[in-house]
């Protein structure tokens, strides 16, 4: 038996006189998702019983044979070594290109198999397709690592299964601290007595489901039959666009629907009350006074600011909500402005250190004659997170000194764009995928190339840095040569580790795979690394040691992707893996605790009409429609899916209403370009209701303003140059932070190298008097572009105005340098765009020419106007 109890606001279920007070306070309490567990346990003094999640529930069901990392990789490497006995035992390209689909989706593939196994439907599945007959061959090669108990039989035939289930869950759990967080407080932390009070009504409320999955449904179609099933969820009758999905899944009409209490006076943020309306088609419009909305130029300027925003605020911090996943949600995370709870081990530097250093081997297959090749490549963003980990080391085998490539960090990223390999570095090579051996061939060019300037003679001075060094401006020839040279022992380092974990074979034993490896995880265990990295390290060397247990062996190409499964919680699965459900669902689904928490500021982010509204739809691969609805006879509940993609647009209405219904202060926040896509605009839920997005704004730093405030009346003229001056007029602010820095200006974004290599061919032509002469003496210096684009640059060039000058050179102090370095050395200094104005109480002058400058990063009055220019 099932009923619904509802509740508008938290209020709803904490007073005395509520139905859920009275009746069902002290039962045991299973969450759907994590976020809910983790915001209850604030303060869930209204709740007498246990708190669990449905995750751990179906965990402790399945058993940990079948739920663990090490099962899902095990079941990973045997669906990879099937596929390539299929790839051997093919006769046609069209299979081999089949095959290879699969070996490309082999993460879709598994959770299809799992999901099917755990419905029992694995048996139903029948030869419809060429892909489906595929997964018959596949199914029949693997069945044996997918073996999975006979969990139903238990549940309804064994006395007091379920509730051995939850006291394994909680006995599990050991420390007292995390008994807590689970509502467990007894004096002798005795869980089972807890457990056993909570299941004595024969009634379990379930919380917060307002969609339920497949799996899920079948284990409560099972549990009822024991328990009455009490769903407790957020709900409000008056506004069924935005709780339609809610009906749907908990079948309004069905079941017995009652409200926990129902006093006509709550309280609900105006921003959820605008929303609510909007969303029932009202015309609305919300006040300016109950939400913020900003509007952000790129995602660096978004951390930029908001982490100035934190360090000047005294109040506690806001909640991050992102309806982004993926690369916005990691750099928030990595920026400290976003906290999660639970972390895997990817979040580490080790994590991430194994992870990219396992991704420098691949493997291209050829379909029309089925040969495979494996190849080296390490792509400049892998380079850095080898760097940045602090697990890449190089020992110099003469003196023994030992060099953290941690520390040289900030070198590497001002090399990178010469690796960037605009037409690639060997013919017919993927951009941006060069191999080892090429970046210690291009990192020698630039050592080559700077040891071929001669300086001698020349003061060191900034005055003549300026203006002797114009290639400097490029930030790969900033660097000094005995940096360069530490940084090349670095790439050594890398391909020394590539060549002792792989070596030239094609399958490894994992037993000796395991023993190398250990090596690199133990090296560089040091007062650096913090006190839980080191626990967390210690936990990964103990996984691998059981995984020597298992006599296995695999292809180097696959164990990237195998080893994500101890360095996650592996597939998307009942475990509610977070970083899975955010990729899909966006990071709405973290909203849903809100309401009970504490802190009740919230700060919704990259709020742009393409995160919202979010669709997801649940797909598994490879079955076709056909099979699925033939399916979803034998077992209703995979209908589900189908119900989910169909609700999904309510859903993101029934989130943001339940994130926002209790908040005590809202910001709402998008990016204008981020990543790939550009022109991003508030997404339209917020644009229905009238709010739209403003520039944002930043106290300035107090100390940095009187930093270059107090510098300015004592700085000394009598030594600056023409150019020097031409800095002070176009921004005191920015000659100052130069002046202050005792440098000149050195750029690594490719917006300002690209207008270098134009001002630097200027400078080149004034030189050489022609064109090709001018382009063939600077084009290599810039790799990163493809030498069509740059030929293009040329031809624009050619058709200015000639810019030679009649002087062609100028002095300081004795010294000749060539007159258009001055143009080229101060990029946005043409008229065209002279928007600039003094703002009163500051030296500095903010406008177009600020995109062009050298310190934006540290500038806090640093913003300009974004245009098609």
């Amino acid at each position: 038996m099932r009923q619904v109890l509802t509740y508008r606001v938290p209020g709803d279920l904490t007073w005395k006189e509520s139905v859920f007070q009275k009746e069902y306070a002290d039962v045991m309490h299973i969450v759907a998702t994590p976020t809910l567990l983790e915001s209850l346990s604030e303060g869930c003094w209204w709740i007498k019983a246990p708190i669990v999640t449905i995750g751990s529930v179906l965990e402790g069901i399945f058993g940990k044979g079948w739920s663990s990392p090490r099962a899902q990789m095990k079941q990973f490497l045997a669906v990879s070594s099937a596929l390539e006995e299929l790839w051997g035992e093919s006769v046609s390209t069209s299979e081999r290109k089949l095959i290879f689909s699969f070996k490309k989706n082999r993460k879709e593939i598994i959770y299809t198999l799992r999901i099917l196994c755990e419905l029992r439907l694995m048996d139903s599945i029948e030869s419809g397709t060429e892909e489906e007959e595929l997964l018959v061959k596949l199914w029949g090669k693997v069945k044996d690592q997918f073996e999975l108990r006979d969990w139903e039989a238990v549940l309804l035939k064994k006395e007091g299964a379920f509730e051995k289930v939850l006291v394994d869950i909680f006995k599990d759990m050991g420390t007292p601290s995390e008994l807590e967080k689970h509502n467990i407080f007894d004096e002798a932390f005795q869980s089972d007595r807890s457990v056993v009070k909570s299941l004595q009504k024969k009634k379990l409320i379930l919380h917060g489901f307002y969609f339920i999955t497949p799996i899920q449904e079948y284990l409560f179609k099972i549990l009822e039959e024991k328990y009455e099933l009490v769903f407790l969820n957020l709900y409000n009758e008056d506004y069924p666009a935005t709780f339609r999905i809610v009906e749907e899944f908990l079948q309004k009409g069905k079941w017995t629907w009652q409200p926990s209490f129902n006093e006509p006076g709550y309280r609900i943020h105006p921003l959820a009350a605008s929303l609510l309306l909007g969303f029932e088609g009202e015309e609305v419009s919300a006040r300016k006074k109950d939400v913020t909305v900003h509007r952000f130029t790129d995602l660096t300027e978004f951390i930029r600011k908001e982490k100035s925003r934190r360090e000047a605020s005294d109040k506690p911090f806001e909640h991050v909500v992102t309806s982004r996943g993926g690369q916005a949600r990691e750099q928030l995370y990595y920026s400290d402005l976003l906290v999660k709870k639970n972390h895997s081990l990817l979040e580490y530097p080790i994590g991430r250190f194994l992870f990219t250093l396992h991704g420098i081997i691949h493997e291209k297959k050829n379909p029309e004659d089925g040969e495979s090749r494996y190849y080296e490549a390490v792509t400049p963003e892998s380079m850095k997170t080898l760097f940045s980990s602090g697990y890449l080391v190089y020992k110099n085998p003469e003196n023994g000194q030992t060099i953290n490539m941690k520390s040289y960090l900030k070198e590497l990223e001002m090399l990178l764009p010469y690796f960037s390999l605009g037409d690639g570095y060997i013919q017919g090579k993927e951009k941006n995928e060069p191999t080892i051996e090429e970046w210690i061939v291009k990192i020698d060019e630039i050592i080559e190339e700077k040891l071929s300037w001669s300086q001698e003679g020349i003061p060191d001075s900034r005055v003549h840095r300026l203006h002797s060094k114009p290639f400097e401006q490029l930030s790969y020839f900033k660097l000094g040569i005995e940096d360069l040279y530490i940084i090349k022992k670095g790439f050594l380092a890398v391909k020394e580790m590539s060549e002792d974990l792989f070596g030239s074979q094609s399958e490894l034993n994992i037993t000796g795979y395991i023993k190398k490896l250990k090596k690199y995880t133990e090296a560089p265990l040091d007062a650096e690394i913090i006190r839980e990295e080191k626990e967390v390290i210690h936990g990964l060397l103990k996984q691998m040691d059981e995984l020597t247990e298992d006599e296995l062996t695999f292809r180097v190409s696959d164990i990237s992707q195998g080893l994500r499964y101890f360095l996650t919680s592996g597939l998307p699965s009942e475990k509610d893996d977070e970083s899975e459900k955010i990729d899909r669902l966006g990071g709405l689904y973290l909203g849903d605790g809100i309401p009970f928490k504490s802190n009740r500021d919230i700060h919704l982010a990259f709020a742009d009409h393409k995160s919202l509204p979010s669709i997801v739809k649940y797909k598994l691969w490879p079955l076709s429609s056909k099979t699925e609805e033939r399916l979803t006879k034998h077992r209703p509940e995979l209908g589900l899916f189908r119900v989910h993609s169909r609700f999904a647009g309510s859903m993101n209405r029934y989130l943001l209403y339940a994130m926002f219904s209790s908040a005590d202060n809202v910001r709402i926040s998008f990016v204008e370009d981020l990543n790939e896509e550009t022109g991003l605009r508030l997404a339209a839920y917020f644009k229905m209701i009238g709010l739209e997005g403003e520039t944002t704004s930043v106290k300035a730093d107090k100390h940095k303003a009187n930093l270059t405030e107090a510098v300015a009346p004592s700085m000394d003229f009598s030594n600056w140059s023409e150019m020097m001056e031409e800095e002070w007029k176009l921004c005191k602010k920015r000659a100052i932070f130069s002046y202050i820095l005792n440098d000149y200006s050195s750029f690594q974004e490719d917006f300002h190298q690209r207008n270098i290599f134009s001002g630097l061919l200027w400078e080149a032509h004034n030189v050489f008097g022609d064109w090709e002469n001018a382009y063939n003496s600077i084009e290599a210096l810039f790799p990163q572009y493809s030498s069509e684009y740059k030929k293009f640059v040329k031809k624009q060039n050619m058709k200015k105005k000639n810019r030679r000058y009649k002087i062609k050179y100028y002095e300081v102090e004795d010294y000749q340098y060539a007159t258009v370095v001055r143009t080229s050395r101060l990029l946005g200094m043409s008229k065209e765009n002279d928007d600039t104005s003094e703002q009163k109480g500051s030296i500095a002058s903010p406008g177009y020419n600020c995109r062009f400058c050298p310190h934006l990063n540290i500038c806090a009055e640093g913003v300009y106007p974004k245009d098609g220019r």
